[in-house]
């Protein structure tokens, strides 16, 4: 069956942060008297991220609404204030590094990107976002002149459904308009863009950024483009 849809993930597969967690993070100490190196920052960005998966494996349905979406970032900026000694100003430096991630200023576009949404494009195919994120990717994609590549744009909190849940897949086959068997979901986790598509009957690539180990079973690529030939 031909593909005639494809949906993708949206960080670690479009976008990336520019700057970076660790820099936004000094940047905004920084406006309340503390001077960290960036260096000293990033060497926690590994614990934010261990504390992220705790959480994920406990209860990944914090991406289900906004509080809790919020909440997941809130805790990780707020463990590098703890370990890089931000302490009167606690409260003010996370929020201020949360709200930087609000809008696409702060969000990079990978290379191959643009260029695999417009060849996509050519070829007739419908275009779509499934991503565990707060209802702020709209503005996020729009402010990088993204949305007008996709049909249809699904945040997490948005529905109240989360990847990997199958229900969340069906319903964007359904707001797209096509069957499972003509749809491909690109992301770059295992669960949530691998097992979740799959269990819903779609299609699933995984795109690997950063050389990391998958489950078997699983189609990974190494560059956005490389979707083309699965289409």
């Amino acid at each position: 069956m031909a593909i005639r849809a494809v949906t993708f993930d949206v960080g670690s597969t479009l976008l990336y942060p520019s700057p970076s967690v660790a820099e936004t993070f000094v940047s905004s100490a920084r406006e309340y008297g503390y001077d960290i190196p960036v260096e000293e920052a990033e060497s926690h960005i590994d614990a934010c991220w261990a504390l992220y998966y705790e959480e994920y494996r406990r209860d990944g349905d914090f991406w289900c609404h906004h509080e809790g979406c919020k909440h997941i970032w809130y805790i990780q900026y707020a463990l590098l204030c703890e370990r890089c000694g931000v302490v009167a100003h606690k409260d003010d430096v996370v929020d201020a590094t949360y709200r930087a991630f609000l809008r696409g200023h702060h969000w990079g576009i990978y290379e191959d990107v643009v260029e695999t949404l417009r060849a996509l494009q050519d070829r007739g195919v419908t275009l779509g976002v499934i991503s565990n994120w707060d209802t702020d990717l709209l503005n996020i994609l729009a402010d990088l002149g993204l949305s007008r590549y996709f049909a249809d744009i699904i945040p997490s909190a948005l529905v109240g459904l989360r990847k990997p849940n199958p229900a969340l897949f069906e319903l964007a086959l359904e707001r797209l308009g096509v069957s499972p068997g003509e749809c491909l979901h690109v992301g770059d986790a295992d669960d949530a863009d691998g097992e979740g598509p799959l269990a819903a009957g779609m299609h699933s690539l995984i795109i690997d950024r950063h050389a990391g180990v998958h489950a078997p079973g699983l189609t990974v690529i190494h560059d956005l483009s490389h979707v083309l030939d699965y289409v």
